[in-house]
């Protein structure tokens, strides 16, 4: 009975503390393996996603997109056309409470969930006829604008010829009352009323 005792009692005693430490540091071992790997997985993640060098990359990008042809060609005009300088007031006012929120939102959206203009709306599936319907609308815009970009490319090439196209009357386009605006320094005025009065300039006729 005394042997089955001391038997028994060998079997329950507990492992050496030497073999406790040896497994304690294999689990934390393994735990720093896990955390590691999460965390480089994690740097990883990030590096993968694309970032801005400075703030100068991304001002200019921001930039390059909301300010367009219509910001250089047309504005000036919608201005002259409604009023000139009044017309700012109620612009300025719609540009810092409509338009500059909405612009911020948007592109914080973008940055966000880095998706492009319709699968953005995956957030609300229930409007992602906005998505489809803003890509319509700037293919319209793209083919109203490729018309004021034919003009530029026109009006550059054909300012290369010693002989201007708009300078002289002898054009298929031009009328009968197609006149040759000549400015001079001396009776200037008299020129200019004498041709607006009873013809119109070759400069307007061909650009209408």
């Amino acid at each position: 009975m005394i042997e089955g005792k001391d038997q028994a009692s060998k079997e329950t005693e507990l492992p050496p503390a030497s073999s406790v430490r040896i497994s304690n540091r294999g689990e934390s071992s393994n735990m720093e393996l896990s955390l590691s790997s999460s965390s480089d997985s994690t740097v990883k993640g990030d590096s993968d996603r694309g970032q801005w060098n400075n703030k100068m990359d991304f001002l200019v990008s921001v930039i390059n997109y909301a300010v367009g042809l219509g910001n250089v060609w047309r504005f000036p005009y919608l201005c002259y056309e409604n009023g000139g300088g009044a017309f700012l007031l109620p612009y300025l006012i719609c540009l810092v409470l409509l338009a500059g929120p909405a612009f911020v939102m948007e592109v914080s959206i973008g940055q966000y969930l880095k998706l492009g203009g319709i699968s953005v709306w995956k957030v609300c599936p229930m409007m992602k006829g906005t998505g489809y319907s803003s890509t319509v609308i700037v293919a319209w815009y793209n083919t109203y604008f490729i018309v004021v970009v034919s003009w530029v490319l026109l009006y550059f090439f054909q300012s290369f010829r010693a002989v201007l196209p708009w300078q002289l009357c002898n054009g298929y386009w031009n009328t009968p009352n197609c006149q040759v605006i000549e400015t001079m320094f001396t009776n200037s005025t008299a020129v200019i009323s004498n041709a607006t009065e009873h013809g119109s300039s070759s400069v307007v006729e061909f650009w209408e």
